[in-house]
């Protein structure tokens, strides 16, 4: 029996194909939170799934770029009950856009506040409520 607040990798955006057709295909939407931007797209799965990215860009280090992913997946871990109703299920990749590390409360915030934007516009445009 999975537990509400876990992330197992069902839930995790993985593989070529679907990682491109978030990005490629023209039907993706885009929501950005400093220091974090959301490209999400409905999908035909059972679940949301996610996907978190920091660029070599920013942080050159991989142990950076691990925090911060790491960061991101707990925000989205204790705040997913906010996309829990919402129907087509989603494809949600999040990417880091600052230079620096951010403190866990702002990254949480971040999240929170995109996956309200996520419900909302998603919501309005298939006509729940």
């Amino acid at each position: 029996m999975p537990r509400a607040n876990s992330l197992p990798k069902g839930q995790r955006l993985t593989g070529r194909t679907a990682v491109s057709q978030l990005f490629q295909n023209g039907n993706s939407r885009s929501i950005t939170c400093h220091p974090i931007r959301a490209v999400y797209r409905p999908n035909d799965q059972l679940c949301h799934r996610i996907l978190a990215t920091a660029s070599k860009h920013h942080f050159r280090h991989a142990v950076d770029r691990n925090r911060v992913k790491r960061q991101i997946r707990e925000a989205y871990r204790l705040n997913k009950h906010i996309l829990q109703d919402l129907e087509p299920h989603l494809d949600i990749a999040f990417i880091w856009l600052s230079n620096h590390h951010k403190d866990s409360q702002i990254v949480m915030s971040s999240i929170r506040n995109i996956l309200n934007k996520i419900h909302t516009t998603t919501c309005i445009s298939s006509g729940q409520s």
